[in-house]
């Protein structure tokens, strides 16, 4: 027998509650990865106990709590742009809190082909993780035209499979027909709630500012979408951005795999009288 049976031998006969109390210690990416090589019994464990997969940010916890939440780690790594890492403190609406674009080209899916084609599986792990722990139930939606002062809000379906999951998160960003990623445009996740984090300050004023407020308060995540603005990114050989090139990429690998990625429906966050969208306009509008 060699060394390694021995240990994974040794490993599978302590009682499974010590086996529990062991894994509990690991870190989310050795839990995930390397525990689960183990031995079955391990495998297992981590599948069946409830206090693991929350862990692993697959079942969500029990806490009706919006202002304590904890970002996952692992997604907040290999998708950096798109979920906040947990030193982001709660400090609410701020005019300091920063703007973060998102950037598709700092995916970490990118890095070669193999871990395109790993990361873009139907299995994959990743599609199944909640974004935030308590879990994200509410999404909001943000549209601005800068250069023609157009303010429109929206609000997706009510989310189903206990919490929002990465998998729609990141199908949603990269499907919504103007989240386009042109040079000129900007698209920004903000977390929301009674303690908003990475949230900046919206002062114009009035009606606007008011909507907007509520909509941040009410809404665990909220997707904004800015035409007219100037991040910075470089135009490829085609006239398309950096971010453009990558989008058009990631949607061909997943129609080559055959699942396509895909949007969420979206209801209207106000109506007016005959059940058209609002569209609110305002001659400066101060996203800062």
């Amino acid at each position: 027998m060699t060394k390694a049976n021995e240990i994974v031998q040794g490993a599978s006969a302590l009682p499974a509650e010590i086996i529990t109390l062991i894994l509990q210690e690991l870190d989310m990416h050795t839990l995930l990865v390397s525990a689960q090589r183990v031995c079955r019994l391990w495998t297992s464990l981590i599948r069946k106990t409830n206090s693991l997969q929350e862990k692993l940010f697959f079942k969500p916890i029990c806490e009706n709590s919006r202002s304590k939440r904890t970002f996952n780690p692992l997604l907040a790594s290999k998708f950096s742009t798109f979920v906040p890492r947990n030193h982001c403190d709660l400090k609410g609406i701020l005019p300091t809190n920063p703007r973060e674009w998102i950037d598709l080209t700092m995916l970490d899916l990118l890095r070669d082909l193999t871990s395109t084609r790993r990361y873009l599986r139907a299995d994959a792990s990743w599609r199944k993780m909640l974004i935030q722990q308590p879990p994200a139930t509410t999404l909001g939606y943000i549209s601005e035209n800068f250069s023609l002062g157009e303010f429109t809000l929206g609000k997706p379906l009510p989310i189903k499979d206990k919490g929002l999951r990465m998998g729609t998160f990141f199908g949603w960003i990269l499907s919504r027909p103007n989240c386009n990623f042109a040079e000129g445009s900007g698209v920004s996740v903000f977390f929301g709630g009674p303690l908003p984090a990475n949230t900046p300050l919206f002062n114009s004023g009035g009606v606007l500012e008011r909507v907007y407020t509520q909509i941040v308060a009410e809404h665990d995540v909220i997707l904004f979408v800015r035409d007219g603005s100037t991040p910075e990114c470089v135009r490829g050989k085609e006239g398309k951005s950096e971010d453009e090139m990558v989008r058009d990429y990631i949607h061909w690998c997943c129609e080559d795999a055959g699942i396509p990625l895909q949007d969420l429906p979206l209801e209207n966050f106000e109506r007016g009288p005959d059940g058209g969208l609002v569209d609110y306009q305002s001659a400066a509008l101060g996203m800062r």
